[in-house]
């Protein structure tokens, strides 16, 4: 939890440092009496100012902000299962036997993360759609799980807090249908503090 909290802290910090848009204006002298000045010059922004998704096999809401130039926050809800088979004893015809079961819980979690995204320029130069902040990133990504709304009995809970330095895919294809792909090194202390790969995939709606 100590982990997410300082990651949510410094959040403000990040997006100042971000890139801003400038407005330029230029003015020329053509001769002594008439000066001819140009319009105001603004950099593109290629990102979605904000982007709200729907997760279908979390399910999750996704929403994405513009932060600078190329940088979002994104903030992330959702239900994550898991399951476990286990055995349990129990009487069947006065007879005591042990049987196979499939014991599963399911957990809210919150995340943030703000995003880089890089190459599109390319992208759009190339006729790739960027749409919907169609493109590649890295992130730096925190979550927390709480507490399970569902849990089967003499299973062990899993809560608590992890950071991510990830990669990742992202595309949002005609009718709006949602793909996303992430890669990276998580450090994390669910039960126990340590460092693993992570990855998430997920597929979606994107709402506008």
């Amino acid at each position: 939890m100590r982990i997410f909290l300082c990651f949510l802290a410094l959040l403000p910090l990040v997006s100042q440092a971000q890139d801003s848009t400038q407005t330029t204006i230029h003015q020329q002298s053509i001769s002594t009496s008439d000066t001819a000045v140009r319009p105001p010059v603004v950099a593109r922004k290629l990102l979605s100012k904000e982007v709200i998704r729907i997760e279908f096999f979390g399910p999750g809401l996704i929403r994405e902000t513009r932060i600078g130039k190329s940088t979002t926050l994104n903030f992330h809800l959702r239900l994550i299962g898991a399951a476990q088979p286990g055995q349990e004893y129990r009487v069947v015809n006065q007879r005591p036997t042990v049987q196979k079961v499939l014991r599963f819980r399911i957990n809210p979690e919150i995340s943030a993360a703000i995003r880089k995204f890089y190459n599109l320029e390319k992208r759009k130069a190339a006729g790739k759609s960027i749409r919907y902040n169609s493109g590649n990133y890295v992130a730096l990504r925190a979550n927390y799980i709480l507490p399970a709304v569902y849990k089967s009995p003499y299973l062990e809970d899993s809560r608590g807090a992890g950071v991510a330095a990830l990669w990742g895919f992202q595309r949002t294809y005609p009718k709006r249908f949602y793909l996303n792909l992430e890669l990276g090194l998580r450090a994390a202390e669910y039960t126990e503090p340590r460092v693993l790969l992570t990855g998430h995939f997920l597929i979606g709606y994107t709402l506008r």
